[in-house]
């Protein structure tokens, strides 16, 4: 059986970042707290699935959400960074390892009804490895 892929991302980004992370935006988002707190989204997307048994190939969308530019695009930097230098080659516990990420587009920042909230969102392209499959 294949590792689910968001839900350990999901973990490690919220490990690596200290931010809230989900994979959806509470409906309370951001609640009563002024300003609002940075969250991180991960959504997997529909996309290309196996290339080879054991192989998984998956779309990603990781969405910062945050109560500032400077605060939310810092963030989806970091983890633009993170993806890249630090992901690839980690063996979790659910039998995945990362072994090729492919930016599918870049860190750009997207409208958000209201306007007291800013997005920063990026499509990422990994491959892992299900050791466990």
């Amino acid at each position: 059986m294949a590792a689910d892929v968001q839900k350990i991302l999901i973990g490690w980004l919220r490990d690596q970042t200290g931010q809230r992370a989900a994979d959806e935006v509470p409906p309370d988002y951001p609640g009563d707290e002024d300003p609002a707190p940075l969250f991180i989204q991960v959504d997997e997307l529909p996309g290309p699935g196996e290339s080879v048994p054991g192989n998984d190939i998956c779309l990603i969308d990781i969405h910062v959400y945050g109560p500032d530019r400077q605060s939310t695009w810092d963030l989806a930097m970091r983890i633009r960074e993170l993806v890249s230098y630090h992901l690839i080659g980690q063996l979790f516990e659910e039998g995945a390892t990362w072994f090729r990420r492919v930016e599918a587009s870049r860190p750009s920042r997207l409208p958000y009804p209201g306007g007291a909230i800013r997005v920063v969102t990026a499509t990422y392209r990994f491959t892992v490895h299900n050791t466990a499959a």
